[in-house]
């Protein structure tokens, strides 16, 4: 095989490599800062978080599934395997990311329920754009609210590419934020939601996975 070295030589280039190291410390220092900050303020969400997904972990190491609940099984691991980094882009500092990692979890974890539901219509669960009709079937709450929030500029957030080109047009546009910040509001929002899909989770193991969860 191929060894690294020999497939990138950094010294055959003109690579700064020694200013790349030290904007890469900034950064990391940047974010142990937002990390330190938020996790001082907001200790009890953290505290809840982290119980939480302890909590949350044990459906996964203490129940044998049959092959028959895997497709159930991987909406539901993608959904818990995508509130941790929810969780920690929060805390270090990128709560639009958090945000968007979220909606993930949102996706995942309704298409499970609405798969438990109604199994016989597996692929239009898998294949459909849109979560409202499996909403309205399952009597859940209203929850496209974290599809309302601006976020970071992927696909899809149309609010937040509006609001900038309102600002440009009115000149009110100074700066666009990116990168690891201390927002309070929007990391209470996300550490809100995400605390409200671990319970959720939670909840609704046993109905995924019935007579397949012990008494944990």
């Amino acid at each position: 095989m191929t060894e690294p070295d020999q497939i990138f030589d950094p010294h055959s280039y003109l690579i700064n490599l020694q200013a790349a190291y030290e904007a890469n410390l900034f950064l990391y220092d940047a974010e142990s800062e937002c990390k330190t900050a938020l996790y001082g303020k907001f200790k009890v969400y953290v505290t809840v978080w982290e119980y939480g997904y302890y909590f949350l972990s044990l459906a996964i190491k203490h129940t044998n599934l049959d092959r028959s609940y895997g497709i159930i099984a991987a909406y539901f691991s993608e959904a818990m395997t995508s509130l941790r980094p929810a969780f920690l882009d929060n805390l270090n500092g990128y709560q639009s990311e958090s945000i968007n990692t979220l909606r993930r979890v949102h996706d995942a974890a309704v298409r499970a329920l609405a798969l438990r539901h109604k199994p016989q219509r597996l692929m239009r669960i898998v294949q459909s754009s849109s979560l409202q009709s499996f909403h309205n079937q399952l009597g859940l709450l209203f929850l496209n609210d974290i599809y309302n929030v601006p976020s970071s500029f992927t696909h899809g957030n149309k609010l937040k590419v509006i609001e900038t080109l309102r600002k440009a047009n009115s000149k009110e546009l100074s700066s666009i934020e990116y990168g690891c910040q201390i927002n309070e509001e929007m990391f209470s929002y996300s550490a809100q939601v995400s605390i409200f899909w671990l319970y959720f989770l939670s909840r609704i193991v046993p109905i995924l996975f019935e007579k397949q969860v012990n008494s944990y």
